[in-house]
């Protein structure tokens, strides 16, 4: 069966280059503005020799060049030729929904032959997370190993965890080694937890837990590259900011919009009564994982779900409705046969660790040993937590909303099974009804949560 990806909402995939002011130019007089994606070179071929050297002059004074401002205000190209005829020879143009925030460096997308595609990696990265999920959840024997395991974790390295969680004790006792040194500690604490991750993958997913790939059951998963796409289509720019911290500026990058439906060039599943299957030595668990496509769909749905209701929970406490209100449409069109995942960039730490079964199995272990073993900063819940204190989300054409979700849909489902509008894209500038109290108060009761009203 064929699968495509259905996006719900803005969704980046990196591929570790980013255009600078000299890369792109805005063109202010469309609606949304339009920015045209160039190869320097070209700027250089277009300009007269005097020109150029006004040009070098004024990339020697500007921080943050931006060519559209090169060519009104030195050049003064008011009747924009210069900047027309520059377009002209653009790799391709695409919209920009980041408002009045100001353009800077924006991180590209993942492209071959400058035509966006989504990887199967990233495809077969999230179900393999989801199918850890909830194995740790299911098996009564690997769930108990995870959480005999952190707990012997947090006796060992109770000083080190008691360290992180006294972060001002520590600044106290050593002040001009104290950063050094909680961050020898966190990564000491995240490697260790590390290792107790892996084994307990190897556990769930690998022959007799065997080290060697050959022998994990999910290589029998095939997830295939998307089609290359029309980046002038497919692509657009807006910027990202986290939430809940007082640090760090925007970020922008090249998203695929929301609504648009990509083809799958491949995701499919070996036959699981396969000789070869038989003979590696799984056991009956890693068996069924791979028992047929309708299972493995199944466990992204139930993962997706949670998730779901974790992300809703931390934005309704936090007063952003509108945010909850899209969440809660992702989730109604959440299927087993069609499953929701979260892909790309800012997924967040439940997205991509075993952290979210933790907290389901033992909520105490999750909040004093799990989140002190983790790269960033630790927040409990007496130190501005529960962990992850924050969130990214992107400001959408004057909307706020999470980057990521897609649905995988298999090609004979009919579009009214799987209709989703994203009102984050909405072109005209619309914007929804605002929700009522009754409606904030029935989604305190969906998800137990205080909602609170800015």
């Amino acid at each position: 069966m064929n699968y495509k990806l259905k996006v719900l909402s803005p969704l980046h995939i990196g591929c570790g280059e980013a255009y600078n002011g000299l890369n792109y130019l805005i063109d202010p007089r469309k609606k949304p503005p339009q920015l045209s994606i160039l190869n320097e070179e070209l700027i250089f071929e277009m300009l007269k020799d005097g020109q150029i050297k006004s040009f070098v002059t004024w990339l020697e004074n500007e921080r943050f060049p931006n060519l559209f401002y090169f060519f009104k205000n030195v050049l003064k190209d008011n009747n924009f030729s210069l900047q027309n005829h520059l377009r002209q020879k653009a790799i391709y143009t695409i919209p920009n929904y980041a408002g009045q925030e100001k353009l800077r460096e924006i991180n590209s997308f993942m492209k071959q032959m400058n035509h966006p595609y989504i990887p199967g990696t990233e495809i077969k990265g999230v179900i393999r997370t989801a199918v850890l999920y909830c194995a740790l959840l299911d098996q009564k024997k690997l769930n108990e190993r995870l959480l005999k395991s952190l707990k012997g974790f947090g006796i060992k390295y109770k000083v080190e965890i008691d360290l992180v969680k006294n972060e001002r004790e520590l600044n106290k006792k050593n002040p001009k080694n104290s950063r050094e040194s909680l961050r020898d500690i966190k990564k000491k604490l995240e490697d260790k937890m590390g290792d107790i991750t892996k084994e307990l993958q190897k556990s769930a997913l690998n022959a007799n837990a065997k080290e060697d790939a050959k022998y994990d059951v999910m290589k029998y998963l095939q997830a295939g590259d998307s089609e290359l796409l029309d980046a002038r289509e497919y692509l657009s720019v807006s910027y990202v900011k986290p939430f809940n911290i007082s640090r760090d500026p925007s970020v922008f990058y090249e998203y695929i919009k929301p609504d648009k439906e990509i083809s799958l060039s491949m995701l499919s599943l070996e036959n699981s009564k396969s000789l070869k299957i038989e003979q590696m030595g799984f056991d009956n668990n890693q068996k069924d994982i791979v028992s047929n496509i309708d299972k493995i769909l199944s466990y992204c749905f139930r993962f997706s779900n949670d998730l779901l209701d974790e992300e809703v929970s931390f934005f309704s406490v936090h007063g952003k409705q509108q945010i909850v209100e899209q969440l809660i449409k992702i989730k109604a069109i959440n299927k087993p046969e069609s499953p929701v995942l979260r892909i790309g960039k800012d997924e967040g730490y439940n997205s991509l660790t075993v952290g979210l079964a933790v907290k389901k199995l033992d909520s105490s272990l999750y909040e004093n040993v799990l989140i002190h073993a983790t790269k960033n900063k630790s927040y409990d819940s007496k130190n501005g937590g529960p962990m992850p204190k924050s969130r990214k989300i992107v400001y959408w054409n004057g909307e706020e909303t999470t980057a990521g979700w897609v649905q995988l849909i298999p090609e004979n489902i009919s579009e009214s099974q799987t209709n989703f509008k994203n009102n984050s894209d909405n072109q005209a500038g619309q914007r929804q009804k605002p929700a009522t109290s009754a409606d904030l108060s029935k989604l305190q009761g969906m998800f137990n949560v205080k909602v609170k009203r800015k």
